[in-house]
């Protein structure tokens, strides 16, 4: 299992870095595009780190375990006309495979044995026991090649994922084996014809997220074992539908309730790490109750470099209202002045219209003075809430929105302080109460 991750001096992350510790089974981190998501799975996707990524740690536990990714490089390379197949095993050969384990050890003890007999020539020169030792490898190692073979098959992978297909009521292609290609899938239309070149982003993108979660339990190829995994997922509903987001979903919820299951001791998928700037997608996931067997992060970018808040047991977002407090406070912090007069306008008519039966249109202008300065922001951010526009229309906020946003902060708190909501304010932003 993986129990800490440091990126430094790569893509979005300076040299003072960003370190996620203390990783639990379940591990969500959230973040907008841009604020070095993929720079993480990429570092924990790769088989040369140390290489790679020289100034970037992992630190696991002693024993070795596969790390299986997905994310659009995973998209790039898998998506093409001939796909390698899943191998995968079915349950009544759990008992063959340990066995198989056994018989794999015994062919590193045979060739152990043949690579002594064959430096003692005086011993090879006297002695039918090589040539024994030797058949011997040759029945194990035979017997191990059968027993891969008929373990593993891709079969129940292409039946698998037409299945999913066939839920998510996609009709227009199947996978099919590879003609050409032992071993290899293909997608193909109803007709038969192949489906590779006329696939929407949106199909792609499922098509392959599927495969992946046939790979997540199975293996690249025959030689099947029994390892721990890792489960690293990246933003896996670009393009997608709400229904197949849902279906989506709802698949890797059930991979978290496995990773959540296992006992100490087992082998299988340990760990699950997902990253994902969808609101909805991560709300669908996460639960409101605090787990010890989960953590939570949320990425930020602050003037070009990417930057982490830790929240360990405690999620962050917890439905739509927190959420907007949330992305103000981060916004105004990292510098995204261009989303906040929006936020401001979300929040003031969710909790003063919405709940509060407030008029919106008298809100403002009967709890502010006649200050100059400050009735000509409000004019401003009352014009917002009027029309609902999502775009900035203010000279003024345009050309200096630094010195604006401070402006349109000071202001938005006191409309929560005279009427009597400060205490609101505070929490929803995280401040200490006034003694």
């Amino acid at each position: 299992m993986i129990k800490k991750i440091t990126i430094r001096d790569v893509a979005s992350y300076n040299s003072e870095g960003v370190v996620l510790d203390d990783l639990q089974k379940v591990n969500f981190i959230y973040g907008g595009n841009g604020t070095g998501k993929t720079t993480i799975s990429r570092l924990l996707a790769s088989k040369t780190p140390a290489e790679d990524y020289p100034t970037c740690w992992i630190e696991k536990h002693p024993y070795h375990e596969d790390t299986v990714v997905y994310n659009k490089d995973f998209r790039d390379k898998n998506f093409r006309e001939n796909i390698p197949g899943v191998f995968t095993i079915g349950e009544e050969a759990v008992e063959a495979l340990k066995d198989l384990e056994e018989q794999r050890e015994k062919r590193v003890e045979l060739a152990r044995t043949i690579r002594n007999l064959e430096k003692n020539e005086q011993f090879v020169k006297t002695s039918v026991a090589l040539a024994d030792t030797r058949a011997e490898y040759e029945k194990t190692d035979n017997y191990i090649k059968e027993t891969e073979e008929r373990l593993g098959s891709v079969q129940p992978t292409i039946d698998s994922i037409n299945q999913a297909l066939e839920e998510m009521h996609i009709t227009g292609f199947r996978i099919q084996p590879s003609g050409s290609h032992r071993h290899y899938y293909q997608i193909q239309r109803e007709d038969g014809r192949p489906a590779f070149q006329t696939l929407s982003e949106g199909e792609v993108t499922i098509i392959t997220f599927l495969y992946f979660m046939q790979l997540v339990k199975g293996f690249e190829t025959n030689v099947v074992e029994n390892k721990p995994r890792v489960v690293v997922i990246d933003d896996p509903i670009s393009s997608l539908d709400s229904q197949v987001m849902y279906e989506v979903s709802d698949k890797i919820r059930d991979l978290i309730d496995e990773v959540r299951d296992m006992k100490d001791g087992e082998i299988g998928i340990e760990q699950i790490i997902l990253l994902t700037h969808n609101k909805a997608f991560y709300r669908q996931l996460t639960d409101r109750q605090e787990r010890k067997d989960t953590c939570y992060w949320w990425l930020i970018k602050k003037e070009s470099v990417s930057r982490v808040k830790v929240f360990g047991h405690i999620n962050p977002i917890r439905g739509e209202y927190a959420t907007m407090w949330l992305e103000l406070k981060d916004s105004y912090e990292s510098g995204n002045y261009i989303v906040i007069p929006n936020l401001m306008r979300k929040i003031i008519e969710t909790y003063f219209v919405g709940m509060g039966g407030m008029n919106k249109r008298r809100l403002i202008p009967d709890n502010f003075s006649s200050n100059a300065e400050e009735k000509a922001i409000i004019k401003s951010l009352a014009k917002w809430m009027d029309e609902g526009s999502h775009r900035v229309g203010d000279d003024l906020y345009v050309d200096d929105p630094g010195g604006m946003c401070e402006k349109y902060m000071k202001v938005f708190k006191k409309l929560f302080e005279r009427l009597g909501h400060e205490s609101h304010y505070r929490m929803m932003m995280g401040e200490e109460a006034k003694p």
